[in-house]
């Protein structure tokens, strides 16, 4: 397991334990308001029950002592929770011998006014199954068990304290001078622990399942940034992809906006900022759109990619549709006045290297190779010929027949950095 999700485990199971204390807490101060109410109205019943011998102020004391002992285990627990892993699971061990012996010493006080065995009946009995159920919410089997097999050696030992005191005196129910009977009983209370220590570790294992997938979303938001489409991410997480180093086929588009440098010598921060986030903002839906991510963002532009990190077998032909699709956009978008834009869009296929390259901490998705370095050239020469879509020969194959014969071939160009003229076709 990755430590990331260990940490986030452990949150998760510290604030699961401190509900459960939250819990009893509330289920005992409930406890006092019944017993409020019903000392209130049925005093002579409350005090026939008791025979006279256990007054509502120590009824109430006790339940609010035990109030009190939850809110301190509440609070111990998030101190704890900033010191090591053994502290917590110390403090957590003790707190469960702690709780088990609370019906305990409630059975020891009841014998006294109800008989050795008698006491064996009362409520306090089902306490321990109250905490042995409620361990579930620990998220750890083990403590579940040991809460179980606690309660059963604690409720076996008062059992024979009661059945030495007894002796052979006949005791009505009978079966409750049966040392068979108060074995069962620690039978079903060591069953219980097994079956909520299985429930506890199948819920840990379910949250296990939930943090872990939380953190391959985060993951894959860390590599490729916030601008890859909701769709691209739900198959990223689907196919379960771990964004290997390989070499792809991918068309590279680079996007320049014509006269930035101009427009922002005369405007406020804010002004240019906002004019970027409005141009940005419905290119990048459209290239989400084609299933391509925008990969870096150059300042007046940005450089997309199509076919990876999810393959594409129409790389070239998404990435032109992408390109189109922004330039009718941005005509709308002039049309409706203010600023008027223009681009210029260079598009190129080919191999490259794709793979995440950075530390643990910051990764980020990058494209290697030289169908980039070309692609950012091809961008550049819109500007020579007068173009706003210009794209490579490669990506000029790839296109339906119609599309191609729409194009207007410029023959072979000098493309700077490359040692041959390279064969460019006009889309726009």
């Amino acid at each position: 397991m990755e430590p990331a999700i260990e940490q986030a485990l452990a949150r998760e199971t510290l604030k699961s334990e401190r509900r459960r204390v939250l819990l009893l807490a509330t289920i005992f101060t409930t406890l006092f308001f019944f017993a409020l109410v019903r000392f209130t109205l049925f005093p002579e019943e409350f005090a026939q029950l008791f025979r006279g011998q256990l007054h509502l102020g120590m009824l109430s004391a006790g339940l609010i002592a035990l109030v009190g002992y939850e809110l301190i285990i509440w609070n111990a627990l998030g101190a704890a929770a900033s010191h090591s892993t053994r502290r917590l699971t110390v403090l957590r061990y003790m707190n469960a011998i702690e709780e088990i012996t609370l019906p305990t010493l409630g059975i020891l006080v009841a014998r006294s006014i109800f008989g050795p065995l008698y006491a064996l009946i009362t409520p306090f009995v089902f306490i321990y199954f109250l905490f042995i159920s409620l361990s579930a919410l620990r998220l750890d089997w083990r403590l579940s068990v040991f809460t179980g097999l606690g309660a059963a050696l604690q409720y076996s030992v008062v059992a024979a304290m009661g059945l030495a005191q007894v002796g052979a005196v006949a005791i009505e129910p009978r079966f409750l001078s049966m040392p068979i009977y108060h074995l069962e009983i620690a039978g079903l209370m060591v069953i219980n622990g097994l079956i909520i220590g299985f429930v506890a570790s199948q819920i840990r294992q379910h949250i296990t399942t939930l943090l872990t997938a939380s953190e391959e979303q985060e993951r894959i938001l860390r590599v490729f940034g916030q601008h890859v489409s909701p769709a691209v991410a739900e198959k990223l997480l689907r196919q379960g992809e771990t964004v290997p180093n390989e070499t792809r086929y991918v068309c590279v588009m680079f996007l320049d906006i014509r006269g930035f440098t101009q427009y922002a010598e005369h405007k406020a921060p804010e002004e240019v900022i906002a004019y970027l986030n409005d141009l940005f903002a419905f290119m990048i839906d459209i290239v989400n759109r084609h299933q391509g991510i925008v990969n870096k963002f150059l300042g007046d532009g940005f450089m997309a990619v199509f076919g990876a990190p999810l393959n594409d077998e129409h790389a070239s032909a998404s990435a032109v549709a992408a390109a189109q699709d922004i330039l009718e956009m941005l005509e709308v978008v002039n049309a409706s006045g203010g600023q008027t834009t223009r681009v210029g869009i260079g598009l190129h296929a080919g191999e490259a290297v794709t793979g995440t390259v950075g530390s643990a901490h910051r990764q980020e998705y990058t494209i290697i190779g030289d169908v980039v370095n070309l692609a950012s050239r091809i961008e550049q020469m819109t500007k020579q010929v007068e173009a706003r879509l210009l794209v490579s020969e490669s990506v000029w194959e790839a296109l339906p027949p119609e599309c191609r014969a729409s194009a207007i071939p410029l023959g072979p160009v000098p493309v700077r950095g490359h040692e041959e003229p390279l064969p460019l076709y006009r889309l726009a």
